[in-house]
């Protein structure tokens, strides 16, 4: 896959150390009032210096940090932070920078892009799931109690500047999870990369920023054609309708799984659901058994079934009464908004946890 530096250039995306420089001049010409950086308990520790030492114009910066986690994604973060922002006599000339993960991006973006109308903001990721995919297509969002993203708005970064050597700061479990959405990616988009993907372990992915970028890629090409979602960019929920219930159920009984552990679980029921419904050409066994290797099949009680279930029928995607799936074809072929019944996704569950 090649790189369309076009793309990144229209985008503001800067990936790779050397462009530390051009996020020095990016706040130095911005002539903002104000500017504030957005960390969690992690990034304050292990990111924000090195941000700080590299980019020294970055010295006087107020520095907020919540709590890392998805129970961040609240309205009564948000709140917070809206009230912290005033508290700091921030403008509509102010700039909000979200060193982080998703989590960070989809909270900060939300907030820079509701407070006072909406101000700049810029997306420093440091997790393999922000880099590839929270950072970038212009999504922003926070949960509303068990539902995932259900406030949200959809705007673009002023510019995001993607440093592969942060996720050296990461433990293994953190790096898995952006993985799995970088295997989503890869299926998205063709055998040779999910090939490619696959033969990189995640543990070293920070050492092929050339691969970060051709992941990221996937989703921005995407999004570019269809930046609020109104076909294309559907393909992108592959994975994600089952997967945010299980994510969600597991919040809410106090077993969480990270947020890319519940999509790779998610593409394999959405996989069984293909061939339930004889709709693929592709063979799953292989895509399967791969996804399984690196996340473990996990269990669900007969009150968590009926738990996942239910969220589903809150998906964001649903119209007209029908639970609507992002399904795999082929390598880069998608079928969008197809229904699928109730007993087909619980048929699904069941062949899940023989496997």
């Amino acid at each position: 896959m090649q790189v369309n530096n076009k793309l990144l250039e229209k985008y503001n995306i800067y990936i790779g150390e050397e462009n530390y420089i051009s996020l020095s001049k990016f706040i130095s010409n911005g002539s903002f009032s104000k500017v504030f950086i957005l960390v969690d308990e992690h990034t304050h520790t292990h990111c924000l210096p090195i941000l700080i030492c590299s980019c020294p114009v970055l010295g006087n910066a107020e520095v907020i940090e919540i709590e890392s986690g998805e129970n961040s994604k609240t309205l009564e973060t948000a709140a917070q932070l809206w009230y912290t922002l005033t508290e700091l006599e921030a403008d509509r000339k102010s700039l909000l920078i979200n060193l982080g993960g998703g989590i960070i991006s989809d909270l900060g973006g939300f907030i820079a892009s509701t407070f006072k109308r909406g101000i700049s903001f810029i997306n420093v990721p440091t997790s393999l799931l922000g880099q590839i995919d929270a950072s970038v297509g212009g999504k922003t969002g926070i949960n509303l109690d068990n539902l995932k993203n259900q406030i949200g708005s959809f705007v673009n970064a002023d510019a995001t500047f993607i440093f592969p050597k942060y996720l050296k700061t990461l433990k293994t479990k953190d790096l898995l999870s952006g993985y799995g959405e970088a295997i989503k990616h890869s299926i998205l988009n063709s055998n040779a990369l999910w090939t490619k993907l696959i033969q990189t372990p995640a543990e070293k992915i920070f050492d092929y920023p050339d691969l970060i970028t051709e992941i990221m890629q996937v989703k921005l090409e995407i999004v570019d054609n269809d930046f609020s979602e109104k076909g294309l960019r559907k393909s992108l929920n592959y994975g994600h309708t089952v997967g945010h219930a299980i994510e969600s159920v597991k919040l809410k009984n106090n077993n969480s799984i990270s947020h890319g552990e519940a999509i790779s679980h998610g593409m394999v029921i959405a996989n069984i659901i293909s061939e339930l419904l004889e709709i693929h050409k592709i063979d799953f066994k292989v895509i399967n058994k791969k996804i399984l290797q690196i996340f473990p099949s996990i269990k669900f009680t007969d009150k968590e079934h009926s738990q996942i279930i239910d969220l589903l029928k809150h998906d964001k995607k649903n119209s007209h009464g029908n639970l609507n799936f992002s399904l795999i074809k082929d390598f880069g072929e998608t079928i969008i908004d197809h229904p699928v019944d109730t007993s087909t996704i619980k048929k699904a569950l069941e062949i899940y946890q023989s496997l």
